[in-house]
């Protein structure tokens, strides 16, 4: 699809396309088209003659695996469709990638006819969370005897998962 050939005839003086075009022709059908062409000689003889032009379909490239990704972690990403593939990165398939910033990614996916198509796919990173801890002894230093009260939160939203060791938590959004 979206291609062309040029088809040319040989063996007169004169050629008529069933296109209408002279002789040779850039042809770029979107299905199996077949082209005739009559050739007339010096002797005005004539003859003609057809050739099948096959359109092969695209292959249907695809990506999967993607998903939002925490900032330090990595996904892999798998092109299917074809019998090729060719990621932007240079990676074999499937690419195990690890931005830092939301990064769009790219394979060209080819078949056994040699035909190819192109997908993109961009991974999502979110942002570590930051935490804010506050204790209730201020400046002074615990001792290790008696208890204090850690208030944990997570700026900007979201879950706390903390182990007690005989300290007590109190979990909020800010």
């Amino acid at each position: 699809n979206a291609q062309s050939t040029t088809l040319t005839a040989n063996g007169g003086t004169t050629y008529t396309w069933n296109t209408g075009g002279a002789n040779p022709i850039i042809v770029s059908p979107t299905n199996n088209t077949t082209y005739t062409v009559t050739v007339t000689d010096s002797n005005s003889c004539t003859a003609s003659t057809t050739t099948l032009v096959t359109v092969n379909p695209l292959p249907t490239a695809s990506i999967s695996g993607n998903a939002p990704i925490c900032n330090g972690s990595n996904i892999t990403l798998t092109a299917s469709g074809g019998t090729t593939y060719t990621w932007n990165t240079g990676g074999a398939n499937p690419i195990t990638v690890s931005p830092t910033t939301n990064t769009t990614y790219t394979v060209t996916v080819s078949d056994a006819n040699s035909c190819s198509s192109i997908t993109t796919t961009t991974v999502t990173v979110n942002p570590l969370p930051s935490i804010n801890l506050v204790t209730d002894c201020g400046a002074t230093p615990f001792n290790g005897s008696g208890s204090i009260t850690v208030t944990a939160s997570v700026i900007g939203g979201g879950t706390l998962e903390y182990s007690s060791d005989g300290i007590t938590f109190q979990s909020s959004n800010v």
